[in-house]
């Protein structure tokens, strides 16, 4: 499990985020109305242009874990 998470060490969880939907096939636009979040906020953050906030990151693990989605 350490090892798993030194591999994502430094990484823009923005980037993490962009990852997952592009495995799933999940447009950006359709994820921001499951978070509830304007398109062009999700798209700052997929690109690694602004920062994540808690609130953001509960609600997209809520949504990933709920769809089950595949991360890996």
């Amino acid at each position: 499990m350490k090892l798993e998470l030194d591999k994502l060490k430094g990484i823009h969880p923005g980037i993490l985020v962009g990852h997952l939907l592009k495995k799933n096939s999940i447009k950006k636009k359709d994820f921001s109305l499951l978070v509830n979040e304007h398109p062009q906020t999700l798209s700052a953050i997929i690109l690694g242009r602004r920062a994540m906030n808690t609130t953001l990151s509960m609600k997209i693990e809520k949504v990933i874990s709920s769809r089950k989605l595949r991360i890996s």
